[in-house]
């Protein structure tokens, strides 16, 4: 299911809007019927449905990147559901953000979704709000939203309640990565998710590094400035994220487990 929480591409989300976020405490019936309804599988589109090509399914595969301030609320609520978070370096997804025009054209609307929700607020932008206020480069925004979009489950989930995957491991070392993943579903690694793993993803653009066979992690160098990535660090710095992804191009994934210990 092809990220069915969209409130932008699926009708019955959008009065929940965009980047919702709701206490793990807060059992909002509305939402939770909605996404009862997404993780039963009892809805479908033509975007949802783009790349499913089963006639009758079994399991469920849901993939969204507008739901990361709401997985630690679904988990609450559907706790056999298991979730991976993907976490990418913040300065090659805001590279990326910047060469596109949707995300360019929606950076500002998704910066006051954050902004017009006050627990988000409350509990992650305390002494942050007039830094957020200041920025003017859309590539900077984008780092903030990164910032937002991962601090939240990064701050609320306790370990072993989500699998925390990395880009960069999966170009890097794919087999282990997958491995690591599948030993957190519980199941064996295969060829055929070693295959898949090769092939690029039907987002990307012509002038991403998969399909112009380039360095898929170091690319995003040769794309921004030194000051750009001196600027980005700052705001990582704000969230103590920079402990994660530094200036260099590989994560440090245990100081991200660090974040899941201490809750």
């Amino acid at each position: 299911m092809f990220e069915p929480f969209s409130s932008r591409k699926i009708n019955i989300f959008k009065n929940v809007g965009l980047l919702p976020y709701l206490h793990y405490n807060n059992k909002d019936l509305h939402v939770y019927e909605l996404v009862k309804k997404v993780l039963s599988g009892r809805i479908r589109s033509a975007w949802i449905n783009r790349n499913n090509r089963k006639f009758i399914a079994r399991k469920r595969l849901v993939k969204d990147i507008s739901i990361n301030t709401l997985l630690k609320w679904i988990k609450t609520y559907f706790p056999e559901i298991p979730i991976i978070l993907i976490l990418r370096h913040p300065i090659a997804v805001a590279s990326s953000r910047t060469r596109s025009k949707g995300f360019n054209n929606n950076v500002d609307n998704t910066i006051k979704a954050f902004l017009n929700q006050k627990d988000i607020v409350t509990d992650f932008l305390d002494g942050k709000m007039e830094i957020i206020k200041k920025l003017k480069d859309n590539f900077l925004k984008f780092i903030f939203i990164w910032c937002i979009e991962n601090i939240i489950p990064l701050s609320l989930f306790k370990n072993g309640e989500v699998h925390l995957a990395f880009y960069e491991n999966f170009c890097k070392d794919p087999q282990a990565e997958i491995k690591r993943m599948f030993d957190f579903l519980g199941k064996k690694i295969n060829k055929d998710a070693l295959n898949v793993a090769a092939r690029p993803s039907i987002m990307a653009r012509d002038d991403s590094a998969i399909v112009n066979d380039k360095d898929l992690v170091s690319d995003w160098k040769n794309r921004v400035t030194e000051d750009q990535i001196k600027s980005a660090m700052k705001i990582l710095k704000l969230f103590k994220l920079d402990k994660i992804y530094s200036e260099d191009t590989m994560p440090n994934i245990v100081e991200a487990y660090k974040f899941l210990n201490n809750n």
